[in-house]
Order: C-alpha cells, then structure tokens, then sequence
C-alpha cells in the first residue's frame, strides 16, 4: 500500500514538474526576444532600444549587436548614429516562493538616420 501511493506521488510529481519545466523555459525564451525595441520615426530613421546589464556594461551587451542588426536591416545597412545614452529604467518585483526579488532593468537607446546613397 505506501509503495503503491508512493510510486503515486512520483508519477505525479515528473507530470508537474516536467510541465513546469516546461513553462518555465518557455517563458525564459519569451523574455529573451524583449531585449530590442525599434522605434522608427517617418524620416528615414528612429531610436532603437535594448536592454543591458550594469555588470558587463551597454558596449558588449549581445543585445547592442542586435540593435545594430535591426537598424541596419531598416536602413539597408546604410545609416548614422546621431546620438546614444541611457533611456528609461525600471524596476521589478519578482515573486519567489522564498522571497521577493527586485529586478532593475537598464536601457541603452540609440538615435539613428539612414543614409541614403544617390547612385550617379
């Protein structure tokens, strides 16, 4: 009888936590596809945004790659920078089952003009 709800119990738990494992997962590769937002103005140009941590610093932020990515894509990879700095931040509380944690969020932005080549 306790080997039977025994072998139960541990049926159930590989169910719920392989399905949140799952759920898990999933949301961590949602989260990842945030890190970029382009804001394009009807000029030929815009700001584009990415998210950065403090510790390694907005310059080697795989996200600055991506940024750069977008705006070259947008402008045909002809484009200048006209101007970067620090945009908005936020901070976040994040239930655990412990405890709370405060995630702060730091924003990079990068205004840029694509550069139109006339042809002779």
């Amino acid at each position: 009888m306790i080997r039977r709800s025994h072998e139960n119990f541990m049926l159930l738990w590989k169910r719920w936590s392989s399905r949140w494992g799952i759920v898990l997962l999933l949301g961590t590769i949602m989260g990842c596809g945030t890190g970029v937002l382009l804001q394009k103005d009807g000029e030929g140009g815009g700001v584009v945004q990415y998210l950065y941590q403090e510790r390694m610093g907005h310059l080697l932020s795989s996200n600055r790659t991506r940024a750069l990515n977008e705006i070259s894509q947008y402008c045909g990879r002809a484009y200048i920078i006209v101007q970067e700095g620090p945009t908005r931040g936020r901070k976040r509380v994040v239930q655990g089952i412990a405890s709370d944690d405060v995630i702060t969020e730091n924003w990079w932005g990068i205004r840029y003009s694509c550069h139109r080549v006339s042809g002779p």
